[in-house]
This record gives structure tokens, C-alpha cells and sequence, in this order.
């Protein structure tokens, strides 16, 4: 199996996943995101783990082609970012989920959006 269809496969539920969560628990999720912040350890941790999921997709996956496979490769740069933005200016953080998880319509707009992505993913993962 091409990695594109695998990767489509795997982050495509997964995003389907999160987004439903999100979107149906807004208050939980934002008070998710007021502790994950205050607590420096496991956002060091979290940023470890993010930074090589972003990897693992750009090593597998860095496809800067016109169609749906491009999806993927920005995905993995942006995790790979985020993930080193975790590690590396930590403190600023803060200030970010402060906006984040204050904005409940910004959260539901966003995730909105990855929910359509995920769909999308799925779809050409599993049925194009």
C-alpha cells in the first residue's frame, strides 16, 4: 500500500476522532487545554511526541504535489512546527491557549474545518 492511501487511512479517522470529541465537548476541551498548559512537564512530553509524528510523516511522506496527497505533507510540516514550538518556546504557550481555549467558536471553527479534512483523508484513503 502507497504510503499516501496508508496515511490517508490512519490520520483520516483519527482527525473524524478528535473533531467529534471536540466539537460535541467544548467545555471539557477548553478546561483540557487550560490544565495541559499549566502543567510544563507533560507539555515538554506532548511536544516530543508531536515533533516525531510530524517527522515520521515528512520522512514518509513529502509529496509536494498538485492533489490531495499534498494535504498530508503540509499536515506533517505543521505538526512537525507544532511540536517543536512545544519544545522549544514553551512559555508562549500560554498565551496561545489562552486564546484558544477562550474562543469557543474559534474551536469549533477550526475543528470544523479538520473534520471536513478528515472526512476527506478517509474518503480517498479507504474509497477513491
Amino acid at each position: 500500500m502507497d504510503s499516501s492511501l496508508f496515511l490517508g487511512r490512519l490520520l483520516g479517522p483519527t482527525i473524524i476522532l478528535i473533531g467529534v470529541g471536540v466539537l460535541t465537548n467544548l467545555k471539557f476541551i477548553s478546561r483540557v487545554g487550560q490544565d495541559l498548559f499549566k502543567n510544563y512537564a507533560l507539555v515538554y512530553i506532548s511536544g516530543i511526541f508531536i515533533f516525531a509524528a510530524g517527522l515520521a510523516i515528512i520522512l514518509s511522506h513529502n509529496l509536494w504535489v498538485s492533489d490531495w496527497r499534498m494535504i498530508i505533507t503540509i499536515f506533517g510540516w505543521i505538526t512537525l512546527a507544532k511540536g517543536a514550538w512545544f519544545i522549544l518556546l514553551p512559555r508562549t504557550l500560554v498565551k496561545a491557549a489562552e486564546l484558544y481555549t477562550k474562543k469557543n467558536k474559534l474551536i469549533s471553527f477550526i475543528w470544523t474545518i479538520m473534520l471536513f479534512v478528515g472526512l476527506f483523508l478517509s474518503f480517498k484513503g479507504y474509497i477513491a
